[in-house]
């Protein structure tokens, strides 16, 4: 899809979740969202960023280390913010932009919320990423963080197979869909 095309939609997503997820601008006020910085090709979470910054929510993004180490890198969230003076962000692994050694690092019980991406999605919450298992892992250690994944339809199938360490989300939306994972 043409980069046009992307952003578009990807607008269309991020406010469908908005209206649709049932929490209103006064509900983001401190609460602390994990969201990413999308690869070329990804739903992009800037106009979400956005938003959620003006309604006080507290931002942040994942920052790899050792990611030589195929399995073994280790991913966190670091707090930062969408604001073009904030200075501390720095390229990683795969020209991929992340907060910068000086942003604080979260811990897992400290985000409410992470958006989570992917390269295919079930109805139940099934999860198909790029292969190096780094939000898998960080999910193992992060069971009450609400995890959502805003993506494209063509990105969600009927059933996809799971691997044991395949974590899986709650919420998958879509530009026409929403799946939820029943409590």
């Amino acid at each position: 899809m043409s980069p046009e095309q992307c952003a578009r939609l990807s607008q269309q997503v991020v406010s469908r979740f908005l209206l649709g997820c049932g929490l209103g601008a006064e509900s983001w006020k401190a609460k602390r969202v994990g969201l990413y910085s999308a690869m070329p090709g990804e739903l992009c979470l800037l106009p979400l960023a956005e938003k959620l910054e003006t309604w006080g929510a507290l931002l942040a993004y994942p920052r790899v280390n050792n990611p030589q180490a195929a399995f073994d890198g280790v991913m966190e969230f670091a707090e930062c913010s969408t604001d073009p003076s904030y200075l501390d962000w720095e390229k990683g692994p795969w020209g991929i932009l992340q907060p910068g050694k000086e942003a604080r690092s979260l811990l897992p019980e400290e985000l409410d919320f992470v958006f989570v991406p992917g390269m295919a999605f079930g109805p139940a919450g099934e999860r198909v990423g790029r292969g190096k298992g780094f939000y898998d892992r960080w999910m193992v250690g992060a069971p009450n963080v609400r995890r959502v994944a805003l993506v494209f339809d063509f990105q969600v199938f009927s059933k996809l197979e799971q691997a044991h360490w395949d974590q899986k989300v709650d919420e998958v939306w879509t530009e026409s869909r929403t799946f939820r994972k029943l409590a």
